[in-house]
């Protein structure tokens, strides 16, 4: 069982991962051995873009801090926090739009395929959908 390297878009990746976490507690030693390998290889491409997409300190009290005024349907309140801190939210888009800049680039990841007769019996169509791009 060999990996091929394969050149995907960031994106895809999220969605192959999203798609094998979905099924990673389906029977089958076969598949689950593959599912955990793909896994794997896909977590060194995200790892470094969940990191990047962490929020500082700062940024974290004061988004606790405006769901209070939100659930407090303090409107002027929630206003006046927003202009106080327009340099933190400035700086938080930047970083979120740099997260979904990386999420448009390509990057090699290793790819483990799964043979239709490994796939579990219980796997739906629409599990099954989210894996397209591995299954041989």
């Amino acid at each position: 069982m060999s990996a091929k390297k394969v050149t995907l878009v960031n994106k895809e990746v999220l969605n192959l991962f999203q798609g094998l976490l979905a099924v990673k507690e389906m029977k089958g030693s076969r598949f689950a051995i593959l599912v955990a390998k793909n896994l794997k290889e896909m977590k060194k491409v995200l790892d470094p873009l969940d990191a990047m997409a962490i929020p500082t300190q700062e940024f974290q009290e004061l988004s606790v801090e405006m769901n209070k005024l939100i659930e407090a349907e303090d409107g002027e309140a929630i206003k006046k926090l927003e202009e106080t801190n327009s340099e933190l939210i400035d700086a938080r888009k930047e970083q979120l739009e740099g997260v979904n800049s990386k999420l448009e680039e390509s990057s090699e990841v290793y790819i483990y395929s799964i043979k239709e007769d490994q796939l579990p019996e219980d796997i739906t169509g629409e599990q099954i959908e989210r894996l397209l791009e591995i299954i041989e």
